[in-house]
């Protein structure tokens, strides 16, 4: 409703992060993350702020490692695009979020999770890719994932 970047406190913040996929037994499967939100418990991307000169696919990689708490090699594979969305802070400070998106793989693929829980970050699971979709219930992912619907971008 309102333009942020005309109101007092106006922030932008840029942040990136990854869908981690992978086969199994046929089957593409993508990790999400489950965070407590002031809305309630909501699966999500890991994703995270850029630190000063790191760019956004160096922050999605460090992020997702962090968030999951996976120690293993990461590879972005694709790019999903852009989201950008208006929100407030808990103090009430609007922002305007720019989110970088991509695919991942890992190898060695994991299995086991270690939940970033001082980040909020309360589970780690891996779903098949349509459940995914549709945990995911961040407005602003919805037209990136959309393009996952029929499967995985060529190179993924």
């Amino acid at each position: 409703r309102h333009v942020l970047n005309l109101r007092r406190g106006f922030r932008e913040q840029i942040s990136a992060g990854g869908f981690l996929l992978r086969r199994d037994r046929g089957q593409v499967e993508m990790a999400l993350v489950s965070c407590e939100r002031r809305s309630g418990t909501t699966w999500e991307i890991a994703k995270g702020k850029l630190e000063p000169g790191e760019s956004p696919e160096t922050a999605a990689v460090r992020e997702v490692l962090e968030e999951m708490g996976i120690d293993t090699g990461l590879e972005i594979t694709g790019t999903l695009g852009v989201a950008r969305y208006g929100f407030r802070t808990p103090e009430g400070s609007p922002r305007l979020k720019t989110l970088y998106v991509y695919l991942m793989r890992a190898d060695p693929c994991p299995v086991d999770f270690e939940p970033a829980l001082l980040e909020g970050i309360e589970d780690v699971r891996w779903f098949p890719l349509e459940e995914a979709c549709q945990r995911v219930t961040h407005g602003s992912l919805r037209p990136l994932m959309a393009n996952l619907s029929g499967g995985l971008p060529a190179g993924s």
